[in-house]
């Protein structure tokens, strides 16, 4: 499985770190090779992001969902956009995926 992780920090004197490190440590545990990974304070990352299709990865892995948006709106067109090109998202803190295994769209998530 190929995928992409994308982090984000709310203000400078934070720090990526420990999202990041947590993350790569998931994907080594589930056998996600990592190709693709954005670690910016603003959307540049996440319009880089926006651009990759299933040929590029299968998952985007985020620490929490509001590392995607703090409005729900937003979140949920992201989802919907991301489980349109068959791509997954997950999120580590809440523990969703908003794709099934057989890629449908994971309909226990309160964002679908």
């Amino acid at each position: 499985m190929r995928g992409a992780i994308y982090s984000r920090v709310s203000t400078e004197i934070q720090d990526y770190g420990k999202q990041t490190d947590e993350l790569k440590d998931y994907a080594a545990r589930n056998d996600i090779e990592v190709k693709v990974s954005g670690f910016k304070d603003d959307r540049t990352e996440f319009k880089k992001l926006e651009k990759l299709t299933k040929n590029d990865i299968d998952i985007i892995l985020v620490w929490e969902l509001s590392r995607l948006s703090r409005r729900s709106i937003f979140i949920q067109q992201t989802v919907k956009n991301f489980a349109n090109k068959g791509i997954c998202i997950f999120t580590k803190k809440e523990g969703l995926y908003t794709l099934n295994d057989d890629g449908t769209e994971n309909k226990n998530a309160m964002f679908t």
